[in-house]
């Protein structure tokens, strides 16, 4: 049985969601929420920048709107991802934005995701 897909439904980012992030969560030991959260960074960082690597910035309460974490498991969590060297982050001023940077550069280029080889 042959399925197509309706090109209306395809994402327009700047990549598709990330297959191998299940690996990568093997190599890193990630735990749940570390999980959900980088997964939500990868989504985040495809709306907003244009390229990976990139620096940009989501409010908590953005991230606390999916109902997938509080903000206080998001304070731990992107600690955590910062000290398995996944991510950077520069927290916002009272009331402000965060910043990050996911560091993903051997995992965004490995296999077929984007039908080119990293450098």
């Amino acid at each position: 049985m042959k399925i197509e897909i309706d090109e209306k439904f395809i994402h327009d980012g700047w990549y598709g969601k990330p297959h191998y992030l299940v690996r990568l969560a093997k190599d890193k030991k990630l735990t749940k929420s570390e999980y959900i959260f980088l997964d939500l960074l990868i989504h985040y960082e495809n709306r907003y920048t244009k390229q990976p690597n990139q620096w940009f910035h989501i409010d908590n309460e953005e991230i606390c709107s999916t109902h997938l974490l509080s903000s206080k498991l998001i304070k731990s969590t992107r600690d955590n991802l910062m000290n398995k060297g996944l991510i950077n982050f520069k927290k916002g001023y009272s009331h402000h934005e965060t910043d990050y940077r996911i560091l993903l550069d051997g995992y965004y280029y490995r296999g077929s995701i984007f039908g080119v080889k990293g450098n």
